[in-house]
């Protein structure tokens, strides 16, 4: 009998430390899942060949968004975030449009502001599928690499609810085969597929609402 409580001894004495380190690093983080709906603005720059210069587009955005901090002792609180952004705008002035959908993963720091506000800053790389229609009646339909950044302010409504605005800004460096145009000996049908490179630019607002588990 003295052997056998000898032994249970010996496993607490064992199980408990590694226990404790599994608590603590439980507790050392927050995940946090998020929705998000806004307004997204576009243009394109440095088009090459020229095609309708800086085009603007407008519209309607909706996403998601899984983010890992890590607590601290300090102000400033680290952290991961992956997000997804699907985008259907319209240009401002003339035909077209653009259907996208934009997955990002990025760095992020957190730092409350007052006891229920917190203010957060991040800056990442993503992948966006776009196709877009020009003014011109270009189509195309691309995969890029894109640069990430945003920032944005949250007021906790509840203990595990909070509700916030964030400004988010990607860059997308597109190249892509163009519609034909016209060129050559027409008279036989001759066309030519024009390469097009440009800057696309988007400026998005959006609300979330924020879940912590």
């Amino acid at each position: 009998m003295k052997a056998f409580f000898s032994a249970v001894l010996v496993v607490l004495a064992l199980y408990m430390p590694v226990t404790a380190t599994a608590n603590e690093l439980t507790d050392s983080i927050e995940f946090i899942h998020g929705l998000q709906v806004g307004y997204a603005k576009y243009s394109f720059h440095d088009c090459t060949p020229n095609c309708a210069g800086p085009d603007n587009f407008a519209g309607k955005v909706a996403g998601m968004t899984e983010t890992l901090y890590w607590k601290t002792k300090y102000k400033l609180e680290p952290g991961v975030q992956v997000g997804f952004l699907r985008t259907t705008a319209m240009h401002i002035h003339d035909p077209g449009e653009i259907n996208d959908q934009l997955m990002y993963a990025l760095a992020i720091v957190r730092m409350p502001l007052t006891s229920k506000m917190t203010g957060y800053a991040g800056g990442g790389i993503g992948s966006q599928f776009t196709q877009i229609v020009l003014p011109n009646h270009q189509l195309a339909e691309c995969n890029h690499g894109a640069y990430v950044a945003k920032v944005g302010m949250e007021y906790m409504m509840t203990k595990r609810v909070g509700v916030g605005l964030e400004y988010m800004y990607a860059k997308v460096p597109h190249k892509f085969g163009g519609e034909e145009h016209g060129s050559g000996d027409e008279e036989h049908g001759e066309m030519a597929t024009e390469k097009v490179f440009l800057d696309q630019k988007m400026h998005t607002v959006l609300a979330t609402v924020s879940f912590r588990f």
